[in-house]
């Protein structure tokens, strides 16, 4: 999804607080509701991702605080809002913002006091530099500590909350498509075949929803039928023992002698 850059600063005025959208009925529900706002914020990304994001682009190329890698940077006095419609990374130095819908947040996560993201951009999105360099979605990795002057783990899980409350209301269209192309079972009849019980006129079909009105029987049914004493087990002696028993089988008797 593309990022939007911005010009205008965020106000707070412009948005519903959510504490006020949860306890009354809003005047109107086109406006925007604000779930989080984190002043003077320090976001932890590499100077070649900074780039992509206008946000952090200018600010990239001043800071004098690298982290561990030489690669990385730290870039401080940030804010970010949790709106209903997208995340704002705004810099209040070159009065700068970025948009980032939910649907490019492809994960977040609690680290320590901050909050791990991890989004994809387009490459032809957001004014990018270069964007020839970058012919597919660049996955950008960021971590927002936010208020930087509090090491209170609440702050972040707030952020945390905030953001999943958020991405729920913007689930991924294509997600659910995908599950609800599930086809119907249907089981085809024709006029002079007509399934058994089925209802006349109902076209000689059965689906999902009205197959619990049937029943369904084994096709091989039909068998010979075995007499009394089929499939029973005799002892080896009692075979044996009955060559003595005189057998009346018939109208005749057969007795042994000699």
């Amino acid at each position: 999804m593309p990022l939007t850059v911005t010009h205008n600063a965020p106000t707070e005025s412009s948005y519903i607080p959510v504490a006020e959208f949860q306890s009354t009925t809003p005047e109107s529900f086109t406006t925007s509701v604000l779930h989080s706002l984190h002043r003077n914020c320090r976001i932890a990304v590499s100077s070649k991702q900074a780039a992509l994001i206008p946000a952090l682009r200018a600010a990239s190329t001043e800071t004098t605080e690298p982290s561990a890698s030489e690669e990385n940077i730290t870039i401080e006095g940030l804010e970010i809002w949790v709106t209903s419609e997208n995340m704002i990374i705004w810099n209040p130095t070159t009065s700068t913002g970025t948009e980032i819908p939910y649907l490019s947040l492809t994960l977040h996560a609690l680290q320590g006091n901050g909050v791990f993201m991890l989004f994809s951009l387009n490459p032809h999105s957001a004014q990018l530099t270069n964007p020839d360099d970058h012919d597919e979605d660049e996955a950008v990795e960021i971590t927002v500590y936010p208020n930087a002057a509090s090491s209170d783990p609440e702050i972040a899980n707030a952020l945390f909350k905030a953001l999943s409350d958020c991405q729920s209301l913007h689930p991924d269209p294509e997600q659910s498509d995908s599950e609800d192309d599930g086809d119907p079972i249907l089981f085809e009849g024709d006029e002079e075949m007509r399934l058994e019980g089925f209802p006349a006129g109902a076209g000689g079909w059965i689906t999902a929803e009205n197959v619990d009105q049937f029943r369904f029987e084994d096709a091989e049914e039909d068998g010979t039928i075995l007499g009394p004493g089929a499939g029973a087990v005799r002892r080896r002696n009692e075979e044996e023992g009955g060559e003595d028993a005189a057998e009346v089988e018939g109208d005749t008797k057969w007795r042994r002698t000699g």
